[in-house]
């Protein structure tokens, strides 16, 4: 296959890739807590043969190398529940994982049966002793205060486990909007999260710019395709001149 195709290709399947991560954000513009993801690019110039393509376009092979994470804050939404919980600044929340503790910005909680505090998920909600949470599920009067500190009928049960990171894009996604942190990122508790009850973080997607972006992108694609078939057809018409008998 000749560099316009090869290029045109890379850029294609960059541009899929694209499409899935600007799909991926809009599926969850109503997910509490998620991060909008961007993907990254690069490209490489590379030299054709007669030195221009004959189509008038810059040549170069397109890979995307990496995505990062816009960790803005999502806007805060009352909802007057007070299982409902929002981290005015930026932090997460601790809860277990099955391979270790995992952290997420969605503060959507809930009482188990047992009465055991769990994110929207199932997942279980660690105090800053690394323990599960419990509350007597028949309980009234549930205050959390802006540090943490869960009280009930005036008495404190436990505080919630909140921290920050240095570099939270290094935090790796293993759900929407639940990350684990490899085993060269320590987490740091953040001793004033201002949490804020009866309110929830929603997502920070921005969903008219992804649709501009998705719009971008399909038209970008739609362009590239038809470069392919002008190169393929330039392609047929030289293998039929030279192929020409007289």
């Amino acid at each position: 296959m000749e560099n316009i195709g090869t290029i045109a290709l890379s850029a294609l399947s960059a541009m899929r890739n694209q499409m899935a991560n600007i799909a991926n954000n809009m599926a969850n513009a109503d997910t509490d807590g998620f991060k909008t993801e961007h993907l990254m690019f690069d490209d490489y110039v590379v030299k054709t043969r007669g030195g221009e393509s004959g189509l008038n376009e810059k040549i170069a092979f397109v890979s995307d190398v990496a995505s990062f994470r816009d960790i803005s804050k999502g806007p805060l939404i009352a909802t007057g529940n007070d299982f409902d919980l929002a981290i005015a600044q930026q932090g997460y929340f601790v809860i277990e994982g099955p391979d270790g503790n995992r952290y997420t910005a969605n503060g959507k909680l809930a009482l188990n049966e047992e009465g055991e505090l769990i994110t929207s998920s199932g997942a279980y909600i660690l105090d800053e002793e690394n323990k599960v949470i419990e509350i007597d599920p028949s309980a009234t009067g549930i205050d959390v205060s802006r540090d943490g500190t869960i009280s009930v009928n005036g008495e404190q049960i436990a505080r919630l486990q909140v921290v920050q990171f240095d570099n939270p894009q290094l935090l790796e996604r293993v759900a929407n909007g639940v990350y684990k942190a490899p085993p060269s990122v320590v987490p740091q508790a953040l001793e004033n999260p201002d949490i804020i009850q009866g309110s929830v973080e929603s997502s920070n997607v921005q969903t008219i710019l992804q649709m501009t972006e998705m719009i971008e992108v399909h038209r970008a694609y739609e362009r590239t395709s038809k470069m392919m078939s002008q190169d393929h057809d330039r392609q047929l018409k030289a293998v039929d001149i030279l192929t020409r008998t007289n």
